[in-house]
């Protein structure tokens, strides 16, 4: 995930209400860059989220977004499985 990436990811969190979770993903992208991932369809930036595990005992899919006028496209299937499948590899 670009800086403008994440920097569009956080604005639009920002707008709900769930502004608590932008320290988290500023935690989370410094000290493990690989629990980011940005969703794309071609060039276009969709999404994104975030995947923290803790040990093989837990873990957390967060920050789990996409763009307004993307949504009940499919893409947020797409990218929930992918942080699932990703999530499962890490423990």
């Amino acid at each position: 995930m670009t800086r403008a990436e994440a920097g569009e990811l956080i604005e639009r969190v920002a707008a709900t209400d769930w502004k608590s979770v932008i320290g988290d993903f500023d935690v989370v992208s410094v000290h493990d860059p690989g629990a980011v991932i940005a969703l794309h369809r071609g060039t276009e930036f969709i999404g994104g989220s975030t995947v923290v595990c803790y040990g093989t005992a837990a873990g957390v899919i967060g920050l789990f977004t996409l763009r307004v006028d993307r949504r009940r496209g499919g893409m947020g299937r797409v990218l929930w499985h992918d942080r699932v499948h990703c999530l499962r590899g890490r423990q």
